[in-house]
């Protein structure tokens, strides 16, 4: 095989392979989010309401990737690359994806934030038992 039909391979094995993964974990990821969301022991903190942005928004950004990035290099998609890009949609969708991967790398950010004043707190209050 020569090196262009390994990249070929490659490419198809990736975009299966995320594409079954999302598949699996976007149901998953709505059941937990949902009962984060909902459920009166965890629907009170907003510490819980913070890691479902976060989780919903990393989802996103993967697909998003999948969408603008994956689907793109093959041959089949080219139609509708080329509509999406005569009707406009081709800067929308980047600005999308842009606005879905900083939204997620300031979510992780806070959601470290989160767990670093938890850490410190926890410290705290066993030393003031001392």
């Amino acid at each position: 095989m020569t090196d262009d039909e390994l990249l070929a391979a490659f490419d198809v094995f990736n975009l299966i392979f995320i594409t079954i993964l999302l598949v699996i974990t976007w149901p998953l990821a709505i059941f937990v989010y949902a009962k984060l969301i909902f459920c009166p022991p965890f629907s009170i903190s907003y510490t819980f309401k913070l890691i479902v942005v976060n989780g919903v928004t990393e989802l996103l950004c993967c697909t998003t990737f999948l969408v603008n990035y994956q689907i793109a290099t093959f041959a089949f998609a080219r139609p509708l690359i080329v509509l999406l890009q005569d009707k406009k949609f081709g800067y929308p969708m980047k600005a999308f994806d842009i606005m879905t991967n900083g939204i997620g790398q300031h979510t992780a950010f806070f959601v470290a934030l989160n767990r670093l004043t938890t850490i410190t707190s926890i410290t705290r209050k066993g030393k003031n038992r001392e």
